[in-house]
């Protein structure tokens, strides 16, 4: 069984980046088409006191033609982890990440999806 990778199977390829926030705008960090488990790694060593950041995941369930949000969460103020891993998402076939910062100084974040499938 191979380990947890960051995957090629998402756009962009590599699945991986760094993305300056735009305070209230949704950034999309990665998607695609193919089956697996995902997480997203993301680096929140910079964010402070003030800052709020909303990670979200979408999946297309049953095969619906629409993406739907299947969880939302907010990270505040200064992290004492230096990095973040997302729920795992199972996927038969859709899946999608985004950042929104909501508040405090606009941050950058760099990030990775990773395949638990090892792919």
């Amino acid at each position: 069984m191979t380990g947890p990778v960051i995957t090629t199977l998402l756009t962009p390829n590599p699945a991986s980046g760094s993305q300056t926030c735009v305070i209230g705008t949704e950034e999309f960090l990665a998607s695609g088409t193919a089956s697996g488990t995902y997480v997203l790694s993301l680096e929140v060593v910079n964010m402070a006191d003030g800052d709020v950041l909303e990670i979200r995941g979408y999946v297309k369930p049953g095969g619906s033609s629409t993406a739907r949000q299947l969880f939302s969460y907010s990270l505040s103020n200064g992290q004492s982890d230096d990095a973040h891993l997302s729920p795992p998402i199972p996927t038969e076939g859709y899946v999608q990440f985004s950042i929104k910062q909501t508040a405090g100084t606009a941050r950058t974040f760099n990030w990775s999806i990773l395949n638990l499938n090892g792919t």
